[in-house]
Parts: structure tokens; C-alpha cells; sequence
């Protein structure tokens, strides 16, 4: 789209977005601070009393500000990062903690969806659709939501079905940067004396932001189609039931990878396809196979049920909560991220899980308030990664002799079954006083076979492994493991007047250890690589929540510190059988700091709000780290290896926040204008494990911006959005990129601008 209609939409829109967490979880048109709710703790609490850093977004605020998904969400968010990688897990990081690419690794950012606990990154990439609230909690959840929350949780709301008839359509239509369109809605209401529902959908068309130079069109085009149906059933009067069904079917064709810091050699031989090595939202890569292009797609379908039963009893409310989870993914893309044939990647992944929660809480009445449980989950995951190598470039590109080229194929299964009790109870000591202790105690075991073996070039044809090159390795091995852990927290509570708390908690938690899904390696090493230890955290948190209705005040403020031991790590690493991408566990890691958010109405129809974020995260031992490509010993690679200690952790910015305003301006015959600002800026940031100095995102500053025309008792609005008005180019992931030096990152979206409307009826 033209820079002139940019530079006329920027000049006529206040610099916004609607809303912070805080701010954008109050109802239209208030001037007050409504109260927030949410279900950290597994029940509706004021965010107010829970002793839990969090912060919340509302559903309306996320429509309202055309933010479709985490990824887009989570610049926003003070120490919370959410990126794709190339493959298998999806980046998942808070307080500069996360899991690293393999597929292997369960997920130290945990994900509750619709009260569904579920243990894979890649349902991240979902689209928000008719959402609730969003709650990103912060720190170890290991008492009340388990395992795999070392450094926290992202819980999704969905919207529930209503007493009365009501619906909503919105619509966007994006007509720079990622051009496409958009289009959500619901519709709600009673279906009988006892039944409610809620149907849902959401479609969207994107074009993609990143052109190819060799291709002539723009790159990471998708398609998505996502349908949701809740029905809530009054069966009697203590007994309720909720039975939620969902399906997402989700295509992209290619990727926003770019290849920078080309050598002079290999910049030359990419020249006449257009490529330039630069960071400027173009690339030329072509996933060829024997000379013929392979489209570049990711397809993934999925779908999720959930039933959960509400008893009524005389000791409080006993549920059950039975989920099913499942998705099959197909990738395909370009290896080596260039024109010329040299390797291109599949990645096969299915997904099936089952759980089951059943807890008894109580009416929090009293001086006693209780919660205890059980949990099971079981899961099967089945990956095949083929890495097909075909390297016959121009100088300086690797040319294979043909003997050795191949198609690698490093085929998974794994079985996990995981039980768990869990409790938690809270003792009034005084008016003004709460202790809480809580725990957790999980058994799990899981069963892994992988395989790895050559076949001829892009076919499933068994062949001899050849004498080298990336196809050599060959094994088949299997694994067992089972662990037992006790995750224990505890929170003393001060509450001097109403609207005021203090807290201070101390809490256990540990994600699971495994196996290592691309291992590549011959027989006699694998099985010694093949498992990783699982990683534990001891975490304190110091904090404050205070309200002021006369001032129309809010803030929190909370002061942090997570010890870690055994982190687990990917790290790329040379050894006798040659160069290879291993799983294993740093010694130990700390990340602290501090995080505040303010909310506050200081006229009436203006609103502010502030939420910012300080994190040092650091490795406190980490001596055989993998180096960065050629990295010397003055460099501090030696032995092949550098010694990471004192050094920081990926993902984890210093000073991350943003800044946000929203005031309305009342018009004549009923209609509202409403103009929303923010700027949210990170510190730099290293995306690779490694520290390569090539692969950091340096500090940025973004601003959005919308002006809305809405009437009708809030009933219809129309909206224009700018998304990044100062076409900031950043990325958010980052590795090892072809030839000598080279890196690649992915390009994050450019300077967007969304025309949407809005009906409610």
C-alpha cells in the first residue's frame, strides 16, 4: 500500500491501540475500575487477592485491538515471549525461561485452554476466538496446574453460554502489511428451560508480509477456519455440566526466514536471484527436489473436547473436568533458506491426549479454605523428521558426491501416562492475616523408541547408510523412564483494609524430563544421548495489589527470584561422531527482577495505564555450552565449547513495557468516539542460546494506534487500527543461517493498518 495513505492514516490517528491488560478488562463506557476476575487459583477470585503476579487481557480488548494470537500478543506483555520456531516446539519463554526447539521437550510455560491443561507449544499458534480473558501467570503453577510450569502459565477463557439471546459479528480488513481479511463471531442463548449454548467461529485470509525475490510473491500466506460449540446443561439444581467441542484447521504456505550476514562468496553466488543478505522483508528461498519446487506448507488440524461436571455439595464444589486433545501436523519447507537445491525438511507430527481432573473445593467461607484433587493425563506423540540432503550449489555452496546424498529420517514415539494428588488449604490466622500451603505429588512415566536410518533421496526407500554426510547416522532405540516429584508452595497474605493485600510465597516446582526426538547419532552412542533429566525450580515472590475507588487507582508491583537447576538446553555441539543438534540440562540458571502495573481514571472518560517489567536471568553455571559459528578462543570458544557463566539467558530483555492511554469523546445522537494510544518497547535481547552477537534483537520501541466510532448503546463500532505506525522491523526467533557466518531470522509483521467493524445484536 502507498506510503502516502500511511503517512495520512498516521498523521490522523492518535498514536494507540485500545487498552492494557488492566485497562481493557473494564466495560464500555465505565469511568471507574471494574473489578477483574480470574481463575489462577481454579476458581473465580478478584485479581486483587490472589498472591500470583498475572496479567490479564480481555476478549473485547483483543478484538477491539485486532491481536488474532500469542505471538502478537506477547510484545505487549513485561517478561513474556511466545515465537515460532522452525520446527517441532514453538518458542514459549516468561521471565527468561522456556523450552528449546525439539520436539522432546515438554514446555516450561504451561497451557490451560478452556480448562484443559495441555502440554504441547504448538497450540500457541491457535487464533484467539471468542475469548473470555487471557491470563498470563507468572512464576511456578506447580501445586494447583502441575507439572510443565517451571516459569508459568498461559490460561484462555473462552466465552460461556448465556441466559439471553445475544450475538456479535466482527470483521477487519487489513489493507497493509499483512493484507487479508478477518472475520469472528458468536451467537449465544438459552435452548431450552435447562440448556444454554454458544456457537463460535472465526476465518481468516492473510497474504503474508515477506516478498520472494525469486518467487515474485509475498510469503506466509495462510488460511485459517476455527469452530467451537459449548453447551451448558442445568441437569439439576446443584448439578451442572459444560460439554465444549472445538475444531481448527490452519495452512500457511512459506515462512518469514531471511538470511543475513552473508559471506562475500556467498553473496555473490545468491546475487543474480535477488537476494541481498539484509534484514528488509525479502527472501529467496525455493524448496526444490530433483530441480521441481515442493510447496512450502504447514497444515495443521486439531481438535478439543472438554466436559466438566459442577456437583453442589455440602463440603463445597466437586468437579470433574474429562479432556480430549489431538492434532496432526504437516511441514514442509526449505532447509537451507536459499534458491539453489540443497536440503529441504518434513516434519510429521500427531498428537493425542487424554486427562482427567477431579477436585473438591470449598465455599471459602470460613477460616478454613480448602481445594484437593486428582489428576491423570495420558499421551502419545509420533514424529518423523526428514531432512533431505542435495546439496549440488554454485561456489562456494557444499557440493555432496551423489553417493552421499540421502533423505535422513529420525522417526519418535512416545508414551506418557502422568498421575498426580494435589491440595491446597488457606488458615484465616487472623482478621488481617492468611497463611496457604500447598502441594503437588506426580508420578510419571514415559516410553520413547527412535529410530534413525537413510533412505534414497526424497522417497521412503530403504538404502546403505552412506560412508558420510548428514544421512551417515543410523540407530534404533528405546527407553524408559519414570520419575516421582513432590512440589510443594506456601503464601502468607496481609490484607490491612479492603482493596489492599501483601504477599510473600515460596513454592517447588519441575517439568519432566525425556528423550530426544531429532537425535541423530550411530547405534553405539545413542542411547547414552537419547535422555535428558527433568529441571526444577525453587521460586520466591514478594508482592502488593492496592485499590483506590476514590482516586480510581490500581497498581501491583511484585519482586521476584526463580533458581533452577538442571535447565534443560538444545545446544549444537561437535563430538566424535560429528556435528550435531543434542537435548541435555545446564547446571544451573536464576532469573529475578521486578514487574509493575498501574491502572488509572484521573478524569472521567480518560484512562491510563502502565505495565513494565525488569528481569536479569542468568546462567549461574553453564560451563560446556555450545560456541557460535566461528567463534575463536579470544572469543572464549575452547575445546569447542564456552563456558556461559554470568552470562543471560535467551528471550530475556532487561526493562520490557508499555504505556498506554484511552479516552472517549462523546458526540451528538448517541454516537462515541474513542481514541486509545500505546507504545510498548523491549530492551535487546539474545535469540540463540549460543550469544552469537549476530543473532540479537536490538531495543525497540513500538506505537499502535485506533480511532473507533461506535453508537447504539455501544451496539455497532467502526474502527481504524495501525498496528506498528513506525514500521519497526524486528524478529522474535533466530539461529544458525548457510554458509560460513551466516544467520536467519524471522521477520516479525511490518506497519499494519485494519479497517474493522464491529455488530452486536
Amino acid at each position: 500500500m502507498a506510503k502516502t495513505l500511511t503517512t495520512t492514516v498516521t498523521g490522523a490517528v492518535v498514536l494507540a491501540l485500545a487498552g492494557l491488560p488492566a485497562a481493557q478488562a473494564q466495560e464500555r463506557g465505565a469511568d471507574s475500575l471494574q473489578e477483574i476476575t480470574v481463575t489462577a487459583r481454579k476458581r473465580e477470585e478478584s485479581l486483587l487477592n490472589v498472591p500470583v503476579s498475572i496479567a490479564v487481557v480481555s476478549g473485547e480488548a483483543l478484538r477491539d485491538s485486532a491481536v488474532a494470537q500469542l505471538e502478537a500478543l506477547a510484545p505487549t506483555i513485561p517478561n513474556f515471549h511466545f515465537a515460532e520456531a522452525v520446527s517441532g516446539n514453538d518458542q514459549i519463554f516468561m521471565r527468561g525461561i522456556g523450552s528449546g526447539v525439539n520436539s522432546g521437550f515438554e514446555n516450561s510455560v504451561g497451557q490451560v485452554i478452556a480448562g484443559l491443561f495441555i502440554g504441547r507449544s504448538r497450540f500457541g499458534r491457535a487464533l484467539f476466538m471468542d475469548v473470555a480473558q487471557v491470563e498470563i501467570l507468572k512464576g511456578p503453577q506447580g501445586a494447583l496446574i502441575g507439572k510443565n510450569t517451571t516459569a508459568g502459565a498461559v490460561n484462555i477463557r473462552t466465552a460461556r453460554p448465556t441466559e439471553t439471546f445475544e450475538g456479535y459479528i466482527v470483521s477487519g480488513w487489513q489493507f497493509e502489511g499483512d493484507e487479508g481479511y478477518n472475520v469472528e463471531g458468536a451467537v449465544s442463548g438459552p435452548l431450552g428451560e435447562r440448556v444454554r449454548g454458544r456457537l463460535a467461529f472465526r476465518r481468516e485470509d492473510k497474504d503474508g508480509y515477506v516478498f520472494n525475490v525469486v518467487r515474485k510473491r509475498k510469503e506466509m500466506d495462510r488460511q485459517s477456519v476455527d469452530v467451537r460449540g459449548t453447551l451448558q446443561f442445568a441437569i439439576t439444581e446443584d448439578l451442572e455440566a459444560t460439554l465444549l467441542v472445538q475444531h481448527g484447521d490452519q495452512t500457511r504456505a512459506g515462512r518469514a526466514r531471511e538470511v543475513l550476514n552473508c559471506s562475500a562468496g556467498l553473496r555473490a553466488a545468491l546475487a543474480p536471484t535477488g537476494e541481498d543478505c539484509t534484514f528488509n522483508l525479502t527472501n529467496s528461498a525455493v524448496n526444490l527436489r530433483n530441480g521441481v519446487e515442493e510447496p512450502a506448507l504447514t497444515n495443521t488440524k486439531g481438535d478439543l473436547v472438554n466436559l466438566t461436571l459442577n456437583l453442589q455439595t455440602a463440603l463445597g464444589t466437586l468437579t470433574s473436568v474429562s479432556g480430549y486433545v489431538q492434532y496432526d501436523t504437516r511441514d514442509s519447507w526449505d532447509g537451507d533458506l536459499i534458491s539453489f537445491e540443497g536440503s529441504s525438511i518434513d516434519l510429521n507430527e500427531s498428537f493425542e491426549q487424554f486427562s482427567q481432573e477431579v477436585r473438591l473445593a470449598s465455599d471459602a467461607d470460613g477460616p478454613l479454605d480448602y481445594i484437593v484433587g486428582a489428576y491423570f493425563q495420558k499421551a502419545d506423540q509420533d514424529n518423523h523428521f526428514k531432512i533431505h540432503a542435495n546439496f549440488a550449489g554454485p561456489a562456494p555452496l557444499p557440493t555432496l558426491p551423489a553417493a552421499f546424498r540421502a533423505t535422513n529420517n529420525r522417526v519418535s514415539a512416545q508414551t506418557t501416562e502422568s498421575s498426580a494428588l494435589f491440595g491446597q488449604l488457606t488458615w484465616q490466622l487472623a482478621e488481617q492475616w492468611d497463611l496457604t500451603g500447598g502441594f503437588r505429588y506426580t508420578i510419571e512415566d514415559k516410553d520413547g523408541r527412535h529410530r534413525e536410518f537413510p533412505t534414497v533421496l526424497y522417497t521412503d526407500t530403504p538404502r546403505a547408510a552412506p560412508p558420510g554426510g548428514p544421512a551417515a547416522n543410523s540407530h534404533d532405540i528405546a527407553a524408559s523412564r519414570s520419575e516421582k516429584q513432590f512440589t510443594p508452595n506456601a503464601v502468607l497474605q496481609w490484607r490491612p483494609r479492603d482493596g489492599a493485600m501483601a504477599y510473600f510465597s515460596i513454592g517447588r516446582g519441575f517439568k519432566g524430563g525425556g528423550f530426544d526426538h531429532t537425535l541423530s547419532a550411530p547405534q553405539a552412542l545413542a542411547l547414552q544421548r537419547y535422555q535428558f533429566k527433568n529441571e526444577r525450580v525453587t521460586a520466591y515472590e514478594l508482592g502488593t495489589k492496592f485499590a483506590f475507588p476514590a482516586q480510581r487507582l490500581q497498581f501491583t508491583a511484585a519482586i521476584f527470584r526463580s533458581d533452577f537447576d538442571d535447565l534443560q538446553v538444545s545446544s549444537l555441539l561437535p563430538d566424535a561422531a560429528g556435528t550435531i543438534f543434542k537435548v541435555g540440562n545446564a547446571a544451573a540458571a536464576r532469573s529475578e527482577g521486578v514487574e509493575f502495573e498501574g491502572r488509572w481514571v484521573p478524569i472521567p472518560r480518560l484512562r491510563l495505564a502502565a505495565n513494565v517489567g525488569y528481569l536479569r536471568a542468568r546462567y549461574t553455571e553453564f560451563r560446556d555450552a555450545q560456541c557460535y559459528t566461528q567463534q575463536t578462543a579470544a572469543l572464549g570458544c575452547v575445546n569447542t565449547v564456552q563456558n556461559l557463566t554470568g552470562k543471560p539467558l535467551q528471550f530475556a530483555p532487561k526493562i520490557k513495557g508499555s504505556i498506554d492511554a484511552q479516552y472517549r469523546v462523546p458526540l451528538s445522537a448517541g454516537l462515541e468516539m474513542t481514541l486509545s494510544t500505546r507504545a510498548y518497547y523491549s530492551d535487546r535481547f539474545a535469540m540463540t542460546i549460543d550469544l552469537d552477537p549476530l543473532s540479537f534483537q536490538e531495543s525497540y520501541t513500538k506505537y499502535d494506534a485506533s480511532v473507533a466510532l461506535q453508537g447504539g448503546d455501544g451496539r455497532w463500532r467502526v474502527a481504524l487500527i495501525g498496528q506498528n505506525l513506525g514500521d519497526k522491523l524486528t524478529s522474535n526467533f533466530g539461529n544458525t543461517g548457510p554458509g560460513d557466518r551466516s544467520v536467519f531470522r524471522f521477520a516479525e509483521p511490518p506497519r499494519g493498518v485494519v479497517l474493522q467493524g464491529r455488530i452486536e445484536f
